[in-house]
């Protein structure tokens, strides 16, 4: 991803659960650092944790061993749709902004929009795109709730 970064400790505090497949797409994408992966995993053991041998040996990794041991636990994990992933990510980039008073969000959901590959479901919140009668706030509005019921599991 070009000059897009996410704060991921920021977008974690809200949205906790990761797919390990999620994250690699993050890392692909530019969104977090293996630096960020190996503190999710260390914070991500628990006595439920699938693979927890790997998930420790990553938590405890450095950034060089952290790319070979995530590509083993993504190899083990189910697999997921990628516009899944990609939906997940841009909700949790702009839920994050949205919760913490982003000033320029729309300048932050045009960028999410080309560098995702124009998805879908943020064409509502594209300024130069087509509107369905409602102003980028109410999409936006509505974006969120959607987003909130669909990835927050509270």
């Amino acid at each position: 991803m070009s000059d897009l970064k996410a704060d991921f400790h920021a977008i974690e505090k809200h949205m906790p659960r990761w797919s390990w497949h999620e994250l690699i797409v993050g890392i692909e994408k530019g969104l977090l650092t293996y630096d960020d992966v190996i503190k999710y995993a260390f914070s991500a053991i628990s006595e439920d944790t699938e693979n927890i041998d790997l998930v420790v040996e990553l938590s405890f990794s450095d950034k060089f061993k952290a790319e070979k041991i995530l590509k083993n636990l993504v190899d083990l994990e189910k697999n997921q749709n990628i516009d899944d992933i990609i939906s997940k990510w841009a909700f949790a980039i702009i839920y994050t902004a949205y919760i913490n008073d982003h000033e320029d969000i729309f300048v932050l959901t045009d960028c999410l929009y080309t560098e995702f590959d124009y998805p879908e479901e943020l064409r509502q919140l594209i300024s130069y795109e087509p509107s369905d009668g409602r102003t980028l706030s109410e999409s936006l509005t509505d974006y969120i709730k959607v987003g909130k019921s669909k990835w927050i599991k509270e």
